[in-house]
């Protein structure tokens, strides 16, 4: 089950944090996260309008996120930020309110997720996203849109947690 912070409701352009247990001990619950995001991000959520083949990130420092879709087709979402596994991950999140790449990370928000271990088995993960006020007049949509229990980060991080069932 997700639990959203009380600031979620707060500011209307404030951050998001979101957080869920996992059955999987603290490399296990990064490693799902990172190198397996491709296979818990539902295949709904792309951003081209196209079917989807992948999403994900190489496991590094400066790399590129992305979707790639069935036709071939890339759109850039953002980038690693900082790496550290197997405690955090800091992705940029460079799309705009219509869902258009946005021209650099100063234009887009920032997304932290912070893994911490709560027994031998299970792992607790934190994800915020901040700085929505770089998306200009589209923040607080943008904001209104990550915050969504159907389609926003509660939904995708329950996801992530349905992929160790």
């Amino acid at each position: 089950m997700t639990e959203r912070s009380e600031m979620d409701t707060v500011d209307p352009v404030g951050e998001i944090t979101v957080t869920v247990s996992v059955p999987a001990e603290l490399d296990a619950a990064f490693t799902a996260f990172t190198e397996g995001f491709g296979g818990w991000w539902p295949e709904k959520q792309g951003f081209t309008g196209a079917p989807l083949e992948t999403v994900g990130f190489e496991p590094a420092a400066g790399a590129l996120w992305t979707e790639r879709t069935v036709d071939g087709s890339e759109m850039k979402w953002g980038r690693v930020l900082r790496w550290e596994p197997p405690r955090r991950v800091v992705l940029s999140w460079e799309l705009t309110a219509d869902w258009a790449t946005t021209d650099g990370p100063e234009q887009g928000s920032e997304i932290e997720v912070v893994f911490t271990a709560e027994s031998a088995e299970s792992s607790k993960v934190v994800l915020t996203h901040r700085g929505f006020d770089r998306h200009g007049d589209g923040g607080s949509r943008m904001r209104a849109d990550m915050a969504s229990d159907s389609a926003g980060w509660p939904y995708l991080i329950d996801a992530y947690r349905r992929s160790f069932d």
